[in-house]
């Protein structure tokens, strides 16, 4: 049961613990939708995070820019990239001095498109399903969690 709502001082809404509670539990929910589809399509998560980065962004990609976007550590995507590598699926360019680029090859275009650009695929059908203007309130709603958090934890002391 959702404890009752007060408000504080500033007149906002103070939201009980079961609310993020529940908010966790979906977020986590969906990871670990997408580490079962990394199960199914036969990669690891960090694999599918890359392949899933570099599909996206054109074929090629910075490592740093991997790291962000896919939110992993550079260890992990060094890691996931050398693998790749070892493979022929993707090659490492140097770009501005010590920076390096990710690049799918061909054999690495063609195992995205079996894996990544499926997973792209079914996240396309899945919000197809939706009207236009619930799609647009998730992402504000989103949008808005992400700001409001990043703002409360940049207040954090240590």
């Amino acid at each position: 049961m959702i404890k009752a709502e007060k408000k504080n001082e500033k007149g906002r809404v103070e939201r009980s613990d079961l609310q993020m509670d529940r908010i966790n539990h979906l977020t986590e929910e969906i990871a670990s939708l997408y580490h079962a589809a990394a199960l199914k399509l036969g990669l690891a998560d960090s694999v599918l995070a890359i392949l899933y980065t570099l599909s996206t962004m054109n074929g090629e990609c910075g490592i740093t820019d991997i790291c962000f976007t896919a939110g992993m550590s550079k260890q992990t995507v060094n890691s996931a990239l050398r693998k790749l590598e070892r493979e022929g699926a993707v090659v490492l360019k140097a770009i501005d001095g010590k920076k390096k680029k990710a690049a799918l090859t061909e054999k690495g275009a063609g195992l995205a498109e079996k894996t990544a650009k499926k997973l792209i695929r079914a996240e396309n059908n899945a919000l197809s399903s939706w009207k236009e203007e619930e799609v647009s309130e998730y992402l504000r709603l989103m949008k808005k969690f992400f700001a409001s958090l990043k703002e409360q934890i940049d207040k954090i002391e240590v």
